[in-house]
């Protein structure tokens, strides 16, 4: 184990990189989490905790492979301790190519959010021999994956087809506008509310969609163009909420939209609410991929009712929320 000095991580992982270190470089800050896998100076496998299952959705979602076959060879392969690359490769499920796509689309994100860690503190964990045996064809050069050097090339953003496009859809909308990244309005149609820059800047890689209620009307906004942009619209408060968040499926979010995996149990709750839930959980299972929602019960106040569906806990969700209140 390798106490680093305090320094940028990227500093860090150039510096790991140039010596060819093996081994894994962990970095934290505020809650955020990401794990690099190196092996012989080429990156092999990263994580982070602001986005997770990327390889695993990449894999279902573009190559269709079967959730339950790959969950069983995720399983056989932790037991086993072989790697998940080139068993699917090996089993004829994937070619090299593929893998090699969906192991660079986590990566990206994982030093994505390794660069938000650069004021925070990083340990790195030499293992020359665990590593020595992976395939270098399944690995990359950090040059292949740096944030802003590798990620894949994004479809051109127009700011008013996509208001025209959602606007199509919600012919009863009250004003609609594109915010740029921290909050600042780009294009509108009608005048949006002061809100509408404090709610873009919730938006991150969680959280694609954010849909709020008020007393005059209901306001919606989505992450588009890569998450550097999100659009927002405003409908009479009596509009339906589902048929409002339908209508952003006709828009392009130029990167996956919703949660990066879905839950499989039964709801369960935790807490107390005097407001009714009754049909709650009926409601969440029409949704489709819904895992959870949080009742929270004033700005600030610790007191909160959650219902989420397993393997996500009750009582961890609705801490997460109130956190984030």
């Amino acid at each position: 184990m390798t106490a680093l000095p305090h320094q940028s991580t990227k500093a860090v992982l150039e510096r790991l990189v140039g010596t060819r270190a093996s081994g894994e470089l962990i970095a934290a800050l505020d809650g955020l989490e990401v794990h690099v896998f190196l092996q012989r100076g080429r990156i092999a496998w990263a994580t982070t905790s602001a986005e997770r299952f990327i390889f695993r959705k990449r894999l279902v979602e573009d190559y269709q492979v079967d959730p339950e076959l790959l969950a069983g060879l995720i399983d056989d392969c932790y037991r086993r301790r072989r790697p998940l690359g080139e068993t699917l490769v090996q089993a004829r499920l994937l070619t090299p190519e593929q893998v090699r796509a969906a192991l660079k689309a986590q990566v990206v994100a994982s030093l994505r959010s390794l660069a938000r860690c650069s004021s925070g503190h990083s340990l790195f964990l030499p293992r020359d021999a665990a590593y020595s045996g992976y395939d270098a064809a399944l690995t990359f050069a950090l040059e292949e994956v740096a944030p802003g050097a590798a990620d894949e090339p994004l479809v051109a953003f127009d700011p008013k087809a996509e208001l025209e496009r959602l606007l199509r859809e919600l012919p009863m909308a009250v004003w609609a506008c594109v915010a740029a990244q921290g909050g600042a309005s780009s294009a509108a149609h009608g005048q949006p509310p002061a809100l509408v820059g404090r709610l873009a800047r919730r938006l991150d890689t969680e959280v694609d969609v954010i849909a709020v209620r008020t007393a005059e009307e209901t306001i919606a906004g989505r992450a588009i163009a890569g998450g550097s942009a999100s659009l927002w619209v405003g409908v009479p408060a009596a509009t339906p909420l589902p048929s409002l968040l339908q209508a952003f499926e006709g828009v392009d979010p130029l990167r996956p939209p919703g949660p990066p995996a879905c839950g499989h149990g039964a709801f369960e709750s935790f807490g107390e609410t005097e407001l009714s839930t009754h049909g709650v959980a009926e409601t969440l299972a029409l949704a489709g991929c819904a895992t959870g929602l949080v009742l929270l019960e004033g700005a600030g106040a610790p007191d909160f009712w959650a219902l989420a569906k397993g393997p996500i806990d009750p009582c961890e969700l609705g801490h997460v929320a109130a956190r984030r209140q």
